[in-house]
């Protein structure tokens, strides 16, 4: 850069977020801390100070800035920076003084490295070990630039550790209230069920994961037998009453809504009632009678649904299938009518088009002595069979929530945004051809994934679609539900995971009038707050799951560092390439490793350039890479171009 052309200047500038490639993203202050400008790029010095105390989002510092890129394209410039004076956070900036963290072996030093993608630095120890050995998971305590530990967590080869890092982390709650586990010595684990409908004579299972350690729902179906229907169905979706066992204002009820819904880490689930009641009272098990909330539904042969009653049940499950188990008996008579409603349900879905975006599911599959190895999950039809039911369950019952004028929480999804749209758009008209100019509803997405050539390129298109879509959320005002391209819609069919389901639960206990303590009908303020506190924790627990996820597949690749892979591009930003490789793993190519030339990112069409080459950088593209860094503490995957 031209000597003549550079600006330099003073300013006090406020950490709002540390990128992927090291650089920080900083906003300049205006007096009294109010903000000034946009947020500008800022390319850290490379000396010990920094190294050793790099500041993080809520830190001021006042700086002299030299610019040394300019980008009419980009809103954040980019600077040099070197510190005049830092500043403490303020009080209610500071981050909070307990965090997990790993030990580690750094330069000869033992230090401590927090599980985060955007910390670099290691923390120096201040006082003893506290009986922590190398790789061990501590809770540490900030002590100035430096951290104490209070006490390990996990030892170095602990089954789940990834997992624990991931509750400290998120703050997801470990243990109950002692208030709602006393709440359990009191409960009924023998219920007097005389008076409810009695189905246990028919023939319900159950199909879940064959990991699976809870059962909500259970199904059973026939041919319906009126003349007026001819080859239609007669189908039972049988919930677990959690609202027998968990009623409104009692301690469980409160830590059940506190938790919102039970998260599932790779290696362990945060379950959202008590085990005593999770994995037994209210679980669907095999021979055991159980309390039940039904949903009966009357489908035509096209599977549209012409009548339902719902009512309180005592059943008895056959048996507790898994979804692989239950797909290789297919062809057994004995479930042939389950099958046939499923067609019927499936000649409905495919009139109502909803998003089919066909992701595999990423799972870490644990063998002996703390080995494991993660493999996409299949989706099979008995997938589809428990999906197809269930979204009738939840229609029915939000349309008789809704024609009753009942207050409900619904699940809301909105139509993907516009720029959103246009930004899948772009990418599209570059990777594949005669791509259509119009995007309405979720069918013209699915016709865009019948045109995939191959399993590869419908993965590639099935994540752009993903993150072109809006984030699902609860509401208590009825909206559409673009991905199932219905409404109304809520949950309904798993209380004894989502909060969510147990309002609607208690709202049609008190519609139909199935029993006066166990229902209720909520106040709209009450509503509203607790959808957003569920979206809230909905978005914590993804997070978790994410993470943990992401810190298993690093373990898995650390052995592979060096090694070549075949990956195709995710995404393109400011600090770099974001790429997919073996199984969903996903790590950052940094813009230092795309050559010795300077490339530009353009944020409407989503590439990096290169200014002297011309050389562009989209989604969609595979490239060979080489695996640099794989850190199991912070999740973190790094690769640099290989070699032609």
């Amino acid at each position: 850069m031209n000597p003549k052309t550079e600006k330099q200047s003073v300013a006090l500038l406020k950490v709002e977020e540390c990128l992927e490639d090291g650089s920080l993203l900083a906003r300049p202050q205006a007096g009294r801390g109010r903000p000034k400008k946009d947020p500008v790029r800022i390319l850290l010095p490379k000396d010990d100070l920094w190294r050793r105390a790099m500041p993080e989002p809520g830190a001021r510092f006042l700086a002299r800035m030299r610019q040394v890129e300019k980008n009419r394209q980009e809103k954040q410039n980019s600077y040099q920076v070197s510190i005049i004076r830092r500043f403490r956070p303020a009080r209610a900036e500071k981050e909070p003084s307990l965090f997990a963290a790993v030990l580690i072996r750094e330069e000869g030093e033992v230090k401590l490295a927090r599980p985060n993608k955007n910390e670099r630095r290691a923390w120096s120890i201040k006082g003893n070990a506290n009986g922590a050995k190398i790789g061990d998971l501590v809770l540490a305590r900030r002590d100035g630039y430096q951290a104490r530990i209070e006490k390990r967590l996990a030892h170095a080869n602990a089954p789940g550790k990834w997992g624990a890092i991931a509750i400290q982390e998120h703050g997801l709650p470990e243990t109950f209230p002692q208030t709602a586990l006393a709440e359990l010595k009191n409960t009924d684990k023998n219920p007097h069920l005389a008076e409810r409908e009695d189905l246990t004579d028919l023939n319900f299972i159950t199909i879940d994961p064959a990991d699976a350690r809870d059962h909500d729902d259970a199904v059973y179906a026939r041919p319906d037998d009126s003349p007026d229907n001819q080859d239609g169905w007669r189908i039972i979706i049988a919930i677990a009453d959690v609202a027998h066992y968990v009623r409104p204002e009692t301690a469980l009820d409160k830590e059940a809504k506190r938790r919102a819904s039970s998260a599932y880490l790779a290696d362990r689930t945060v379950p959202m009632l008590p085990d005593l009641l999770s994995q037994n009272l209210c679980s669907l098990k095999e021979g055991q009678e159980r309390p039940s909330i039904c949903a009966s539904l009357i489908l035509t042969k096209q599977g549209e649904t012409i009548a339902d009653r719902c009512f309180r049940a005592k059943i008895k499950v056959r048996r507790n299938w898994n979804y692989l188990d239950f797909q290789k008996a297919r062809q057994s008579e004995e479930h042939r009518d389950l099958w046939g409603a499923h067609q019927a349900l499936e000649r409905e879905r495919n009139k109502r088009q909803p998003l089919e975006i066909s992701l595999p599911e990423q799972k870490v599959v644990f063998g002996e002595n703390g080995a494991f190895h993660i493999a996409p999950q299949k989706i099979l039809e008995s997938h589809r069979l428990i999906e197809n039911f269930m979204i009738a369950a939840n229609r029915a019952i939000a349309q008789k929530l809704q024609n009753a004028k009942i207050e409900a929480i619904y699940r809301a999804h909105d139509d993907p945004a516009q720029d959103k749209k246009d930004l899948f758009k772009t990418f599209l008209s570059s990777f594949v051809r005669n791509a259509p100019s119009h995007i309405k509803n979720a069918a013209d997405f699915n016709k865009i994934l019948e045109r995939a050539k191959d399993s590869h390129q419908r993965e590639i298109l099935s994540l752009a679609l993903l993150r072109a879509q809006a984030q699902a959320h609860y509401s208590r005002k009825r909206a559409k539900h673009f991905g199932l391209q219905c409404e109304p819609y809520l949950h309904f069919t798993s209380p004894i995971r989502r909060y969510a389901d147990l309002i609607a639960h208690r709202a049609l206990i008190a519609l139909l009038k199935l029993g006066e303590e166990d229902g209720k009908i909520y106040p709209p303020d009450f509503l509203d707050e607790t959808a957003q506190h569920l979206s809230e924790k909905e978005r914590q627990h993804q997070l978790a799951e994410y993470d943990t996820l992401d810190r298993y597949a690093a373990a898995a690749l650390q052995t592979k560092i060096g090694k070549i892979f075949s990956a195709w591009i995710v995404g393109a930003t400011r600090a770099g390439l974001f790429l997919r490789v073996k199984h969903g793993a996903e790590g950052l190519l940094p813009l230092s490793q795309l050559g010795d030339e300077r490339f530009r990112f353009n944020p409407k069409t989503q590439t990096l350039q290169g200014q002297r080459s011309g050389k562009i950088y989209r989604a969609g593209e595979t490239l060979r890479a080489k695996l640099e860094e794989a850190s199991p503490i912070t999740g973190r995957l790094r690769f640099a171009l290989a070699a032609k």
